[in-house]
């Protein structure tokens, strides 16, 4: 009986501590993962990585593609399709036709200039500076007047906007009002409607997005032609460069057609915009469907030569002699390449559209991201590594050697035994069709090769 008594004992002391081991090592294995997040995680070595393409649902494929047509026409010459690439924040220097000129020369096509308050009068000035220059402009319709101004008021200004038909042949773009709150997009709707019922010429009508509601970004796309919508990581606190693929990914399965990334040119809390930021930025948000860019703010990176000129090298990259922007936006995806992971971290760190939600919603991305097109006989592939270490006081390696990636492109087919990589001044050989190179974190590198 004694014996009996001892084993029920036992088996009640079993009983109650059996929930306090299982909690201690559900806690661990919590801690021991949250450690593993926090680290570079690896792909399997040799795992393909799928080519990134638009997140656009596809149900609404062909229409994105019909409107994406329509709107990119506005962009083209008899000889060249330019990619949509523009400053905000153009204050100054958009009364100063040499300057105008000197940044399209280095593929800048659209300058916009905030002002909240901005008369008729003053809009001309910039128009006729513009008409100098040879440059379009992306119309500002002033800010402050959204709530305040009548319809007729809006119906006054925008008519006496086009009444110069000199000038008015400056505007290439209109630019409603941004930001505007969902209870006012009825509003931004009667506006945008005007400017298609008064202007002959249809040109596109734009704005710029900051919320991340699917309701709020179909609703917005649906009164323009394109929303500018990204990511300013540097800008509060650092944060992870995906962030700038999950805002255009978010607004593409939102149900927006076209969108055109809205990247950061600026001082942040911590750091200045770097070079490496620029090109990674620029690159990724192309990857990730963007059918053009808007750079916030030329006023800031005016005052960083440095910044200004990784910007304009871009442009220049884009929609220059190697006329990258009309490889993107015109050439086909090939179907046998493929691109496979060697070695290196294989995601991004966890990047969010910034919902406005209790629970935050994140995602990892592979951490190289990529695509790739042939056009005029040549193919043409862009990369960029997305792995990261996210500093907290001042970005300075973004990891280091530990978040560097190799990995290896292939099939192609190609008489020539080298890829040219643009803008680095170097070459790699292709052996029996592949090719293999390394990527520093945030790097990005776009590959040339002729095609048989």
């Amino acid at each position: 009986m004694a014996t009996q008594t001892r084993d029920i004992s036992i088996k009640c002391r079993l009983l109650i501590l059996a929930p306090i081991v299982v909690g201690l090592f559900l806690a661990v294995l919590a801690a021991f993962c949250a450690g593993q997040r926090a680290e570079p995680r690896s792909n399997a070595a040799g795992q393909l990585v799928v080519m990134s393409r638009p997140a656009i649902p596809a149900e609404l494929a062909e229409e994105a593609e019909i409107k994406s047509q329509a709107f990119l026409k506005f962009f083209k010459t008899p000889t060249r399709q330019f990619i949509p690439l523009g400053f905000y924040a153009v204050p100054y220097d958009i009364r100063n036709p040499e300057q105008l000129k000197a940044l399209r020369q280095r593929g800048i096509i659209l300058f916009h200039k905030y002002h909240g308050r901005q008369k008729i009068d003053d809009a001309m000035v910039d128009l006729e500076s513009a008409r100098r220059a040879g440059v379009g402009v992306l119309q500002n319709l002033p800010q402050t007047f959204f709530e305040s101004g009548s319809l007729s008021f809006w119906q006054n200004h925008i008519a006496s906007l086009m009444r110069n038909e000199v000038l008015s042949k400056q505007i290439l773009v209109w630019h409603l009002p941004e930001e505007i709150k969902t209870e006012d997009l009825g509003k931004l709707e009667q506006i945008g409607s005007m400017i298609r019922a008064m202007d002959a010429k249809k040109r596109p009508v734009i704005t710029y997005a900051s919320a991340s509601e699917a309701k709020y970004l179909k609703r917005l796309g649906g009164i323009v032609d394109a929303v500018v919508f990204g990511a300013y990581p540097s800008l509060y606190r650092p944060r992870p460069r995906a962030d700038i693929k999950r805002r255009i990914e978010k607004a593409y399965e939102s149900g927006v057609p076209i969108v055109m990334g809205g990247l950061e040119a600026l001082k942040g809390r911590r750091n200045w915009t770097r070079r490496k930021d620029v090109r990674f930025d620029a690159y990724l948000a192309l990857i990730s469907g963007a059918k053009g860019i808007m750079w916030y703010k030329y006023h800031e990176a005016k005052q960083r030569p440095k910044l200004l000129e990784a910007i304009l090298e871009v442009a220049t990259e884009l929609n220059g002699p190697e006329h990258l922007g009309e490889v993107l936006l015109l050439g086909k995806e090939p179907r046998l390449l493929r691109c496979q992971l060697l070695k290196g971290p294989g995601f991004s760190p966890p990047a969010s559209a910034y919902e406005k939600t209790d629970k935050k919603i994140l995602k990892r991305y592979d951490s190289i991201q990529w695509t790739a097109r042939e056009y005029k006989n040549y193919l043409h592939i862009f990369a960029v590594n997305a792995a990261q270490k996210v500093e907290k006081i001042k970005a300075v390696d973004d990891g280091g050697a530990a978040y560097r990636v190799e990995v290896k492109f292939g099939p192609v087919s190609s008489t020539s035994s080298v890829v040219h990589v643009i803008s680095e001044g170097r070459t790699i050989d292709l052996s029996g069709g592949y090719f293999a190179d390394s990527f520093e974190p945030l790097g990005t590198h776009i590959y040339k090769i002729a095609l048989n």
